[in-house]
């Protein structure tokens, strides 16, 4: 993995359209901010040019196709964990669930099957692991 993002800043916009905008142009901005738009229930973090939305609500944003902490090799674990806590507490649902915390096994719960390691945990036991 190539430089980790170790401390991410949030940064709080009006519409999806305006985040996106100022993702392309201020320098302030970086690699794995937070991009919190509550008006659009849509909560991402930068990747390079890209908002990525961990949201189910994306707005203009990228959408996530991994879960958020697996995004580019875990380079963005650190913003993915501070994005999730933001949407848990504003009580927006998150586009992709985490796996079983036993067997991580993303695609075997995406198919509704249980812990590939044992654990008996079905593939609706998906749920987002934050921090409180």
């Amino acid at each position: 993995m190539s430089n980790p993002i170790s401390s991410p800043t949030v940064f709080r916009f009006d519409s999806t359209r305006e985040a996106y905008d100022a993702t392309q142009c201020r320098d302030d901005i970086r690699d794995g901010d937070v991009l919190v738009v509550e008006s659009e229930k849509v909560i991402g973090f930068l990747d390079a040019a890209w908002p990525i939305a961990i949201t189910e609500a994306h707005g203009e944003f990228h959408r996530l196709t991994t879960p958020a902490g697996q995004h580019k090799d875990g380079r963005f674990a650190v913003s993915a964990d501070l994005a999730q806590w933001v949407a848990k507490q504003c009580g927006f649902p998150l586009a992709v669930k985490n796996p079983c915390e036993h067997c991580s096994c993303w695609a075997h719960h995406a198919n509704g099957l249980s812990c590939c390691k044992g654990c008996g945990a079905p593939g609706h036991a998906m749920t987002a692991t934050l921090a409180d």
